[in-house]
């Protein structure tokens, strides 16, 4: 099973433009050569097998030069050496592996879900890290979670990926939320926490908050209310008093000029005009 590749590239000028030659070595088990494979523009044309011992045509176009190379025994015991190289090849491998790797950065970002079962959606921002193959678990509390979800592993513009890890959860205080990423590039494990500091109510503490605030608006709008009604009240009933006084005073008047007539009339036989009734005796 191949398990190190190291890919040499190089530009060759053919034409008037330029080609590209490539050299895949494969190492299997430490200190074992596997295959050596020859591309042209990215298309494999022919491989060395360190097993057989022959070249072998990938493509069509190489069978002849498959077939020269293994009938030249000069060439054959020329590849064959490499395998006494091999374990210097391979620590090779492995330490330019090593250099190119890179450590990740961990982060923990919230978000408020609104439509769900689980109200807040904690991810895991794993960043910049080479190579590729990466795991990523949550913790609570120190014990695995399973209904975790991963995104797919994304390039970055300077060659390392990028990967996202997600997870629903309703927050309770008190509970801690850990990001545990294994990577080739450290001996530990990444981590990054995300702590709750939920504050709730005692039980029943959100219904006697909203039951008096309530109660708090209907007494202020009562009092406004009653304020509005008795104004009104003492508006109308200064009004009809103004109003009774008024009419009591034409009333009397009106009875006095009738008793005056009725005496000028009854002291003479001729009916009284109105300038002959005193009303200043009213």
């Amino acid at each position: 099973m191949e398990i190190t590749l190291l890919l040499l590239a190089s530009g060759v000028p053919l034409g008037q433009g330029f080609n590209m030659m490539q050299f895949l070595l494969a190492v299997g088990k430490p200190g074992q050569l596997t295959t050596l494979r020859f591309a042209y523009d990215g298309t494999d044309v022919l491989q060395f097998n360190y097993s057989s011992e022959r070249f072998e045509p990938l493509h069509q176009a190489a069978q002849p030069f498959a077939q020269q190379f293994n009938q030249n025994p000069d060439m054959l015991r020329s590849y064959r050496r490499h395998k006494d190289y091999a374990p210097l090849i391979t620590k090779t491998i492995v330490n330019v592996a090593q250099g190119l790797a890179a450590k990740p950065s961990v982060t923990i970002r919230t978000r408020r879900m609104t439509s769900s079962s689980e109200p807040l959606l904690l991810s895991c921002h794993v960043n910049g890290f080479y190579p590729r193959d990466i795991n990523i678990s949550w913790l609570l509390n120190g014990a695995a979670l399973e209904q975790a979800h991963t995104s797919t592993t994304l390039p970055n513009a300077d060659g390392t990926f990028q990967l996202m890890g997600h997870i629903g959860i309703v927050p309770r205080n008190g509970d801690t939320y850990t990001c545990q990423v294994e990577h080739s590039s450290s001996s530990d494990k990444l981590t990054a926490n995300w702590e709750s500091t939920v504050k709730l109510w005692p039980s029943g503490g959100y219904a006697i908050g909203i039951i008096f605030g309530i109660i708090g608006i209907i007494c202020t709008v009562t009092g406004m209310v009653g304020r509005r009604l008795g104004h009104h009240a003492r508006t109308n009933q200064n009004q009809r008093n103004a109003h009774s006084e008024g009419s009591s005073g034409i009333t009397g008047a009106g009875s006095c000029a009738q008793a005056e007539a009725e005496r000028l009339y009854g002291a003479g036989d001729r009916h009284p005009s109105p300038t002959d009734i005193d009303l200043s005796q009213c």
